[in-house]
């Protein structure tokens, strides 16, 4: 099991703030999750972490069409189709976490 699964209506939901957020605190929460995976590039790389986030927004809009293959190939990512897949799960769980959708399970300092 992944650290970032969530029940199947968290998940709609964040299809819908992918789809349509306007207003705070859904727009912070949208940039924190794409931050998230900005991180996991380095500056050299960021307009394939751009890539990647416009991918993922795709896929959770319309998880089934085009499939993650067809969208790694029409984004040009480099990644691997399960790298993919994780790191939307951990894109929607950081936006469900920031938009209290979920507990913030991180430890308290």
């Amino acid at each position: 099991m992944n650290n970032y699964t969530l029940p199947s209506g968290i998940v709609k939901v964040c299809a819908g703030l992918v789809q349509s957020a306007t207003t705070e605190p859904y727009l912070s929460a949208l940039c924190a999750a794409e931050q998230t995976l900005f991180d996991k590039y380095p500056a050299e790389q960021q307009q394939e972490a751009r890539r990647l986030v416009a991918a993922v927004k795709v896929n959770i809009r319309h998880p089934r069409r085009p499939s993650a293959a067809t969208l790694l190939r029409q984004f040009d990512l480099s990644v691997s189709e399960s790298t993919f897949k994780r790191y939307k799960r951990e894109y929607c769980y950081v936006l469900a976490r920031e938009s209290h959708l979920i507990p913030d399970a991180s430890p308290k300092a």
